[in-house]
């Protein structure tokens, strides 16, 4: 409704308000286009009337007779507006001169449409001459949709004349088809004639088909407060059809009549309502709500009533429990209103702030207060609704805890020295009240944990403040650039959050006092003491924590992960160009480099030396054969958390840039493999030595023999030579081997460390094969053999007998008479001589 006015107000007023003076330049612009023309512009007279030119009187009036109609209808306007005499005798001249003329139906439709503006003016000077005209057009032309027709109005119902007929226009208009017409004439009705309008508002907001009528008629019957209003206006929360204006009713019921049982009838209402999006906003009222404070006008007898009222249907409603609890609660209420009748308001503003105290610790502790409870509705009703009647009271000498922008905070305790510490009462927004005779006290007030005592501090009227600082935690880089997720905590008795940088800074109110704080940072911590009292901003600085790995000849080098331990391992980064950086907190750190699969660590404070350098070592390894000379080709490993590739000896040496640590070094030549644990740290050169392993070929006379093939065993069978005079050589690594010897078609295997012995030597046996008769008698030129891979001949035997020297193992031997064989399977270890019998 009050849009619709103002749109009014802009057609009926074209031209807005200025600042109280105006320029000589804009006045003579002013009178200058005051000229003869028959249309002066309606802005310059608005303008003229409103700055209240009147040395523009006597222009206007020279060029009056020549203008327009609406351009004499304004000029009028302007006349009326300064005083000058002539404004209403042009006025009912222009009406008079107007009416002689003949008109047919469409020039007396324009007419009027004028004369509703002219008869505003001549009204404002208190001529109603054209009323009865009005009257006349307005029963035949009906022209509510006119906003100068409906200001017109506002000025007849002043005079007695025409207020039965305005009234009867208006109820006229209530049936009317346009909606506007409906709207404005019920407003104007009530505003005009009260309670008389009482039925057709009623009327309407049950009956009338558009929406936004029943809509604007909800705060006109908001005004009106009896209890006939407020049981239909919850009545139509119910039943009108549509949701937007079932909310509305409820939001002004619950605004402008709060009370328990309202409240409650909001749940009610909630339940009720079908429509998804206001079935959602109803059941999040009791969220949202505050209990309204009352107008200035209401007393604090009445307020007090209120507040019995509202503690008896909040025991009614089982939101405040246990009888003797309300009870005492209404004995407060009571002793107030004695004490307020009594005329003695600070021993009644004691009692309501211990009422209110008391809600709230009940409310707070509901469980420890058994059989004693305050639900939250009722706490929205018992503890807030207090407050407005404390605030018309003279209160107790009072104490503020107040912020940094001197606004009241809650939260605190305060404590006051009579001959021991006392708690002042709290009234649960930032003020305290001190219940005590004492013209000088101390203080102690508690806020977030800290403390802050004041002493000899004189008690009076006025307030006692306690204030809090806006304490910055900022976290800042080495460059000066604030940095984010810093994590901010204050000791006050234990270490209290304190909150995380946003652009640099964390901030939080605090007593001023001296705490100390701590910035967590990439899993670091340090901690700065300091007194808020003097310095409200803490700040916290990281150091560009740089850390390199350079070669032995002192290059920068890369492929280092850098991690640093700060309660775990953390990624502190990979070095680029040989260098990682991060911004730390100046701390005492350990620092790991990790690097060709090893790591080394490093303790350092980088608040004094920011720059962390890793030097790895120039790795040799030699392998050497017996007589001291470098060799190849020997393929080296190394260890670290797995077998590593280091390189081949070329020219008997291969490097390897490695971090000075303890590691297992791995040679391999031969097909073998030696293994070597070395601290390049204190040695960089790891030195690996093969020995002149020979292999040696004896007979049972150990006398050298001839040629025999020797393999070692390493991954598989290796050939090491064959025996040149009963002997061969050749260079290997110090380990165990098993060796095999093959001579004459016989292997024979054999295990020996040649780190220990290097020499290896086999020996074979003087096998003699005897061949007789069952007389015992030798038999001559019987075959002999033996079975390796084949039949092997030893000869023939002579005087009965045939030998060959041969390695000693398990052999099958066979021995031919005539046509006649037998074989045999002897160890030639255990008895060398094998006999036959025929």
């Amino acid at each position: 409704m009050k849009k619709l006015i103002f749109l009014i107000l802009i057609i009926i007023i074209p031209y807005c308000a200025h600042s109280q003076t105006i320029s000589e330049k804009r006045k003579n612009q002013l009178l200058s286009q005051i000229y003869d023309t028959s249309a002066i512009s309606n802005f310059v007279m608005y303008e003229i009337r409103d700055w209240k030119l009147a040395e523009a009187l006597p222009l206007l009036d020279k060029y009056y007779h020549k203008q327009i109609l609406p351009c004499k209808i304004a000029m009028i306007d302007v006349f009326a507006a300064l005083g000058y005499p002539k404004a209403k005798q042009y006025g009912l001249a222009l009406y008079d001169s107007i009416m002689a003329l003949p008109q047919d139906e469409f020039d007396e439709h324009y007419y009027f449409d004028q004369f509703i503006h002219l008869a505003r003016v001549l009204m404002n000077i208190n001529d109603y001459s054209m009323g009865d005209y009005i009257v006349e057009k307005g029963n035949k032309f009906k022209p509510w949709n006119d906003a100068g027709y409906q200001l017109l109005l506002r000025r007849m119902v002043r005079n007695p004349q025409y207020r039965d007929w305005v009234k009867i226009e208006l109820i006229r208009l209530t049936k009317d088809n346009n909606w506007d017409s409906r709207t404005y004439a019920v407003e104007y009705l009530y505003e005009f004639f009260g309670m008389e309008a009482y039925p057709y508002l009623i009327d309407m907001m049950k009956n009338d088909p558009m929406d936004d009528t029943r809509l604007n008629l909800i705060d006109e019957l908001g005004t009106i407060n009896n209890k006939e209003t407020i049981d239909f206006l919850v009545e139509r929360m119910f039943e009108d059809p549509r949701a937007t204006i079932r909310e509305s009713i409820s939001k002004l019921l619950l605004e402008k009549y709060p009370s328990p049982t309202m409240y409650n009838k909001m749940f009610e209402y909630a339940e009720f309502e079908t429509d998804t999006l206001y079935e959602k906003l109803a059941k999040m009222f009791d969220y949202f709500f505050i209990i309204t404070k009352p107008d200035s006008s209401v007393s604090i007898s009445v307020m007090l009533d209120s507040l019995s009222s509202y503690t008896e249907q909040c025991y009614d409603f089982n939101w405040l429990k246990n009888y003797q609890y309300k009870s005492e609660l209404t004995q407060k209420i009571q002793a107030a209103r004695n004490y307020l009748i009594s005329q003695d308001s600070l021993n009644c503003y004691k009692m309501i702030s211990s009422f209110r105290l008391s809600i709230k610790e009940v409310y707070s502790d509901s469980a420890g207060s058994y059989p004693r409870y305050v639900s939250k509705d009722a706490y929205k009703f018992l503890y807030y609704y207090p407050k407005y009647i404390l605030e018309r009271l003279p209160s107790p000498p009072t104490v503020k805890l107040q912020d940094s922008q001197d606004q009241l905070i809650p939260g605190g305790s305060l404590q006051y020295y009579e001959g021991g510490w006392k708690n002042a009462i709290d009234n649960g927004d930032g003020t305290f009240t001190l219940d005590t005779k004492l013209k000088t006290i101390s203080l102690r007030m508690t806020y977030e944990y800290g403390s802050q005592t004041k002493s000899n501090l004189t008690v009076g009227q006025d307030a006692i403040i306690f204030q809090t600082v806006n304490t910055k935690v900022k976290l800042f880089s080495s460059e000066g650039a604030p940095l984010d997720t810093g994590t901010v905590q204050y000791y006050a008795g234990g270490w209290r959050n304190f909150g995380k940088t946003d652009n640099g800074v964390a901030s939080k109110e605090l007593l001023a006092a001296n705490y100390s704080f701590r910035m967590t940072y990439a899993y670091a911590s340090i901690d700065k003491a300091q007194n808020l009292d003097t310095n409200s901003t803490v700040v916290f600085t990281t150091k560009n924590t740089i850390v390199e790995l350079r070669n032995s000849s002192g290059q920068l080098i890369d492929g280092g992960q850098v991690q640093y331990y700060s309660g775990g391992w953390r990624v502190f980064g990979s070095a680029a160009n040989g260098t990682a950086t991060k911004e730390l907190l100046p701390n005492t750190y350990s620092f790991r480099m990790i690097y060709a699969f090893a790591s080394n660590d490093k303790s350092q404070n980088i608040d004094i030396n920011s720059t962390v350098v890793f030097s790895t070592v120039r790795a040799n390894v030699e392998l050497r054969n017996s007589l001291d000379n470098l060799m190849d080709q020997g393929a080296v490993q190394y260890y670290s958390g797995g077998w590593r590739e280091f390189g081949t000896t070329q020219n008997g040496i291969t490097n390897k840039e490695l971090l000075p640590n303890n590691y297992s070094f791995r040679m391999t030549y031969g097909f073998a493999s030696n293994d070597k644990q070395q601290n390049i740290g204190i040695n960089p050169t790891v030195v690996f030595q093969t020995v002149s392993t020979t292999v040696e070929l004896r007979n049972s006379q150990n006398n050298f023999m001839g040629e025999g093939v020797v393999q070692y065993y390493s991954g598989g069978w290796r050939s090491l030579g064959t025996t040149i005079g009963g002997v061969v050589s050749r260079e290997l690594l110090p380990n165990s081997y098993s060796f095999r010897m093959t001579h004459e078609y016989i292997s024979l295997d054999k295990s020996q460390n040649v780190g220990t012995v290097k020499v290896v030597t086999f020996s074979t046996v003087l096998c003699r094969v005897v061949v007789r008769d069952n007389q015992n008698q030798p038999i001559n030129n019987a075959a002999v053999r033996y079975y390796s891979g084949g039949w092997r001949n030893i000869g023939t035997t002579t005087n009965g007998e045939a030998s060959k020297e041969l390695l000693p193992g398990n052999i099958t031997f066979r021995a031919i008479v005539g046509t006649v064989q037998q074989d045999k399977t002897q160890n030639l270890l255990t008895n060398p001589v094998v006999e036959f019998t025929f």
